[in-house]
């Protein structure tokens, strides 16, 4: 576990640095000099040692550097950032039975420094190794779990990313940017010390504490439970097949630009169609269905519904007019 703990400990000053530094371009700088320097002072010496300590800068800047295109725009970078965080780790582990013992300068400073605990006795190189993976944990903890919060919320479209000059979902709900870091050193803390059952009820605490900051955000006097249930509906109305990718989108109103949930097709997925000619159209609005009606009852009142909001599609009514031509 030697190479894992010293990659996570560089990983996690990495993250740490990037988030308070102006040049982001530093961090990976930084990140590979305390992955050098910690394996020096640990006494790695082999061959071995330093190949996979040189090996992982590789993951380490793949995931520094599509991390932070990810944050910046919608795309598939997440997949690569989070790709290149697992597969490093997970490579480093596989082959870790030929890492040296950890010891070196560090083990000594130990037996000198005569730490609470640790006492002054000469450090084994099983409990360094563990101090070492749990310093790394909680650094993580820190800075590279809020970064990989963030990838997900943009590849779900639960958050926009950083280019956006639109407003943030969370920016009322500042709750989670404080409390999910003390969630995850307490739960790892429990985790630790091998409290399991209290870890969970730490998880299911979360809810019940921010329950009222998202009560408190209801407008209108609607109900927060009311909004979940009619987006559980539209989600399993809408993605019964996973085929749709859900994105946040901006849209101009009378009140001014709002975001709105879409639920957008790829064009390189299977199921779009590509152009079709007008005579397809037809063929497949006379004879399609689905499980809420037909595919011509489905246009029809979407263009009813466009028009009772004010919104005018114009391709939309022109498929409406070729449609009518089937009554």
């Amino acid at each position: 576990m030697t190479w894992v703990a010293l990659w996570l400990l560089a990983i996690g000053a990495m993250d740490l640095l990037r988030g308070v530094v102006q040049r982001k371009a530093l961090a990976p700088a930084v990140g590979a000099v305390v992955l050098v320097v910690a394996a020096g002072l640990v006494g790695l010496a082999t061959i071995a040692d330093w190949l996979a300590v040189f090996l992982s800068l590789v993951p380490l800047v793949g995931w520094w550097w599509a991390s932070e295109r990810a944050q910046g725009q919608r795309g598939r970078d997440h997949v690569l950032a989070l790709g290149s965080l697992t597969l490093g780790a997970l490579g480093l582990l596989a082959f870790s039975g030929w890492a040296s013992a950890p010891g070196g300068v560090l083990g000594q400073w130990f037996a000198w420094a005569d730490l609470p605990i640790i006492g002054a006795d000469a450090v084994s190189a099983d409990a360094l190794g563990r101090i070492l993976l749990v310093t790394a944990l909680v650094l993580t903890n820190l800075s590279t779990g809020n970064i990989v919060v963030r990838l997900v919320l943009v590849s779900v479209g639960a958050m926009l990313p950083r280019s956006s000059t639109l407003p943030q979902p969370a920016d009322r709900l500042r709750g989670g940017r404080l409390l999910g870091p003390m969630e995850r050193l307490l739960i790892l803390g429990l985790g630790l010390a091998g409290q399991l059952t209290a870890a969970g009820l730490v998880i299911g605490a979360k809810g019940l504490i921010r329950f009222p900051e998202l009560q408190s955000k209801a407008k209108d006097g609607s109900s927060i439970d009311g909004a979940l249930d009619e987006l559980q509906r539209l989600w399993q109305r809408e993605m019964p097949t996973g085929v749709y990718d859900p994105r946040w989108v901006p849209c101009r109103s009378p009140q001014g630009t709002v975001r709105a949930l879409a639920f957008t097709l790829d064009r390189a997925s299977p199921a779009h169609t590509g152009e079709l000619s007008d005579e397809q159209l037809l063929d497949i609005l006379r004879h399609a269905s689905g499980r809420y009606g037909s595919t011509l009852d489905y246009l029809l009142e979407t263009a009813a519904s466009l028009r009772r909001c004010g919104i005018r599609d114009r391709e939309l009514e022109r498929l409406e007019k070729l449609a009518l031509a089937l009554r």
